[in-house]
C-alpha cells in the first residue's frame, strides 16, 4: 500500500495554483496530449529568457543559460515525437542539407559539453562538431566557426539565440499540427500567469442574480467558505441599485451588477 503525500518540493505539471482567502483556484493551461514533457520544458525555457532579458537590460548579453532550456525543451520533445526511441543527438532526425536543421545539428554538439562540461569545449565536442561541420557544405544560420578550441567557454549573444530558436520552434512545426505548435509557443513566452479576476453570480431574488468579481468581495472582507461554498460578509450588506455596488455596514464596498437570469 502507498500514500501520496503532498510536498512543497513538487507540483502538478501544467497547473497554475492560487489562494484568495481560504479558496482555492487552479488553472489547467492547454497542452498538447503527447507532449506534456515538452510543455512543462517549455516552461523552464520562458523562465530563462525572463532572467537573461532582465540581465540583457542591464547590460550583458549572454544567453546561454536561455540556449541550454531552449536545448532541452527540443531534446524533450525529439523524445516524445519519437516514444523515447531517439533524441537531439542523432544525425538521423535532421536533413543536413537544411541550414536551420545543420544548425541545430552542429550547436547540439556544443550543448551538450555545455550541460554536462560547464561550458567547456572538451576534445570529445571538438572531434564530433569539426566532424560535422568539415563534412557538411550547407551554411549556416548563424556564423559559426570551423574549428574549435579545447577549454574555451562557450556564449552565444540575444541576436543569435533568437535565430537559433527560430529555427528550433520551425522544425517543431513542421512535424507538430498548426494548434499544437501553437501552444508550445505560448507555453515558451509566458512566465506569470495570475488570475486577476474571478466572476461570481449570487442569486437576490427568483429572476435576479448579482454579478461581481469575487477577488473585488475578498478585498472588503467577504469569503466563501471551502466545505459549504456559502457567500459570507463580514457585516451586513445591500445592493445599491443606482451605484450598482454592494454596500456593506463597514463603509466598504465594490462593484456589482444586477442581470436576469431568464
Amino acid at each position: 500500500m502507498s500514500f501520496k503525500k503532498k510536498t512543497r518540493f513538487f507540483k502538478e505539471p501544467n497547473k497554475v495554483v492560487q489562494k484568495k482567502g481560504t479558496l482555492e483556484f487552479s488553472i489547467t493551461l492547454k497542452c498538447p496530449k503527447n507532449f506534456l514533457a515538452t510543455c512543462v520544458a517549455m516552461e523552464s525555457l520562458a523562465k530563462a529568457e525572463h532572467r537573461d532579458d532582465i540581465v540583457k537590460r542591464n547590460g550583458n548579453n549572454d544567453y546561454s543559460i536561455s540556449f541550454g532550456k531552449l536545448f532541452n525543451a527540443f531534446n524533450t520533445f525529439i523524445k516524445e515525437l519519437n516514444k523515447g526511441k531517439k533524441s537531439g543527438g542523432m544525425g538521423e532526425i535532421y536533413n543536413l542539407s537544411d541550414p536551420c536543421e545543420f544548425t541545430i545539428f552542429l550547436l547540439w554538439q556544443i550543448r551538450n559539453v555545455w550541460t554536462h562540461h560547464g561550458g567547456l569545449i572538451d576534445q570529445n565536442c571538438k572531434i564530433k562538431y569539426e566532424m560535422a561541420k568539415q563534412d557538411n557544405e550547407t551554411k549556416t544560420i548563424v556564423d559559426l566557426p570551423l574549428e574549435l578550441e579545447v577549454g574555451q567557454e562557450f556564449t552565444i549573444n540575444f541576436d543569435e539565440y533568437k535565430s537559433i530558436r527560430k529555427c528550433i520552434f520551425n522544425y517543431i512545426g513542421k512535424r507538430v499540427s498548426n494548434e499544437d505548435l501553437k501552444i508550445l509557443l505560448k507555453r515558451s513566452t509566458h512566465t506569470n500567469i495570475n488570475i486577476s479576476k474571478c466572476i461570481a453570480s449570487l442569486p437576490l431574488n427568483d429572476s435576479e442574480s448579482i454579478i461581481f468579481d469575487l477577488f473585488e468581495a475578498y478585498d472588503c472582507g467577504c469569503e466563501i467558505d471551502p466545505v459549504t461554498y456559502i457567500f459570507k460578509t463580514p457585516t451586513a450588506a445591500e445592493y445599491d441599485l443606482n451605484k450598482k455596488q454592494i454596500i456593506l455596514s463597514n463603509g466598504k464596498s465594490f462593484p456589482a451588477k444586477l442581470v436576469k437570469r431568464y
